[in-house]
C-alpha cells in the first residue's frame, strides 16, 4: 500500500477540480498541477465502499510548447506520475560572464573533468557553443553572449570598408583574416564577442515529461534568469530562438543515444550472466 504515500504527495501539491461519482462504485477525483513548463490534469480513482484509492492514475499534460490541447488521457500510476511531473523544476543560471577584452572564463568547478557532450551552432559557420551534460544539468559555454558591435573612435571611419577599420583598429587580427574578405566593403560588422557559462538545471526532468521539444520552456527559463531580468532583456532575437531549437534537438539526441548505450550494456551483462 506504499502507493498511498505517493497519492498524498501529489494531492498536496495540486488543486482539486472536482469529484465524479460513477455507477460502478468508483469515485474519480480530478486535479490540476501547474509547473513552469505546462499544466497537468490527472484523475485518481477510489472505491466508494471502503474509500480506498486504487493504484491507478490517468493524466494529460499540456506543454508550453504544444500547439494543440491533448484530448485523451494516458494511463499511469501514482508513483510514475510523481516521478515524471513532480520532480525538480527547470532553472537557468548565468554562472559567469565576460565582455570583450576581459580575462578568459574558467571552466566551472561542477564540470571539471567532464568532457564535451556535443556542440550547437549559434550562428552557422561563425560561432559554435560547447555543451556539457552533467547528470540532470546542461552546461553551455556561449561564445557570443549579447555581443556588441565595434564603433570606431573616429566618426569618419564609420562608413569606411571593413578591411580599413580592421587594419586600423585590430591590426593583428587583420593580418590573419584579411584574405578571407570576398568583398572589402562597408557592409561588414566587427563583433566584440562576450562570453558566458550558462547552466540549465534539472533539464532532464523537462524532457521526460513528453515527446514535444520544450523550446519555449527553455527560452522562458533563460529569460527568467537573474542576469537577463537585471539587464531588462525581455525578448530574444531570432538567432537566439533558432539556437535554442538546435540545442533541444541535440540534447534529445544525446540522451536518447545515452539511453540506448545503457540498455545495450545492460543486455550484454544479462547475456553474460545467462551464459555462466
Amino acid at each position: 500500500m506504499s502507493y498511498l504515500d505517493e497519492i498524498d504527495f501529489i494531492k498536496n501539491h495540486s488543486t482539486l477540480l472536482g469529484i465524479e461519482k460513477r455507477n460502478n462504485n468508483i469515485i474519480r477525483e480530478w486535479y490540476e498541477f501547474n509547473s513552469n513548463d505546462g499544466k497537468l490534469i490527472f484523475k485518481l480513482s477510489k472505491n466508494s465502499s471502503n474509500n480506498l484509492y486504487l493504484d491507478f492514475a490517468e493524466y494529460q499534460f499540456k506543454s508550453e510548447d504544444a500547439l494543440v490541447y491533448p484530448i485523451g488521457f494516458t494511463w499511469s500510476n501514482p508513483k510514475q506520475l510523481k516521478e515524471q511531473f513532480f520532480g525538480k523544476e527547470l532553472e537557468c543560471e548565468i554562472c559567469s560572464y565576460r565582455v570583450y577584452g576581459e580575462e578568459k572564463l574558467d571552466k566551472p568547478k561542477e564540470i571539471k573533468g567532464v568532457k564535451q557532450s556535443f556542440s550547437v551552432e549559434y550562428i552557422p559557420k561563425k560561432c559554435s557553443c560547447q555543451c556539457f551534460v552533467n547528470g540532470d544539468d546542461l552546461w553551455i559555454k556561449h561564445r557570443d553572449f549579447f555581443s556588441s558591435s565595434f564603433m570606431p573612435t573616429d566618426i569618419e571611419d564609420i562608413d569606411k570598408p571593413l578591411g580599413y577599420r580592421l587594419k586600423k583598429y585590430f591590426p593583428d587580427i587583420y593580418k590573419v583574416y584579411h584574405h578571407k574578405f570576398a568583398y572589402d566593403d562597408n557592409w561588414g560588422d566587427i563583433v566584440l564577442r562576450n562570453e558566458a557559462w550558462i547552466v540549465f538545471r534539472n533539464i532532464r526532468y523537462t524532457f521526460k515529461k513528453n515527446d514535444i521539444l520544450p523550446i519555449r520552456t527553455i527560452i522562458n527559463s533563460f529569460l527568467n534568469s537573474d542576469f537577463l531580468v537585471e539587464n531588462n532583456i525581455l525578448e530574444l532575437s531570432s538567432e537566439w530562438e533558432r539556437f535554442f531549437g538546435r540545442l533541444c534537438n541535440s540534447y534529445r539526441d544525446f540522451i536518447e543515444t545515452e539511453k540506448n548505450i545503457t540498455q545495450t550494456n545492460k543486455n550484454d551483462i544479462e547475456r553474460e550472466d545467462f551464459d555462466i
